[in-house]
């Protein structure tokens, strides 16, 4: 139970401390992420983490919108699993780096392919006449063929 509560603290500490010693500078041979694609990044951050956080804090209202059966608990369960992906778009939108960007990237392509499995999987616990169903799976979909865009 105590690395459950303590691991995020941890690895907030180890981020800051890397991020002291990195200069934040691209190298002259750095592949740059144009700021367009940054930008895009951080306002699905922004989205993502207002969902997140509307889930928390407000899990009776979101549990009448969202596309499949929550109760208060899972309805906050959500909105915390949501919170690191909003995040993490709102790092990558301030890091011009590639090579400070991929990996979280890769990480995040996988977490995205294994959402939309378990969604069709359990797709008949989806309210299919509600159309946050079908913005929650194409932007899903959506945002994985753009994270694989970036590769090509």
């Amino acid at each position: 139970v105590a690395l459950y509560f303590t691991t995020p603290f941890l690895v907030f500490a180890v981020w800051l401390h890397n991020r002291m010693t990195d200069p934040g500078t691209a190298e002259s041979n750095e592949t740059i992420i144009p700021q367009v694609i940054r930008l895009f990044i951080g306002v699905i951050g922004v989205i993502t983490l207002a969902v997140s956080l509307l889930l928390f804090l407000q899990p009776a209202l979101m549990i009448g919108l969202w596309p499949w059966m929550l109760t208060p608990l899972t309805a906050r369960v959500v909105g915390a699993m949501f919170a690191l992906p909003g995040v993490v778009g709102l790092g990558i939108a301030l890091e011009q780096r590639w090579s400070a960007a991929r990996i979280i990237l890769e990480a995040q392509a996988f977490s995205i392919l294994m959402i939309l499995i378990a969604a069709v999987r359990a797709w008949s616990d989806f309210e299919q006449s509600n159309l946050i169903s079908w913005l929650f799976v194409g932007g899903l979909s959506f945002l994985l063929v753009a994270i694989a865009a970036l590769y090509s």
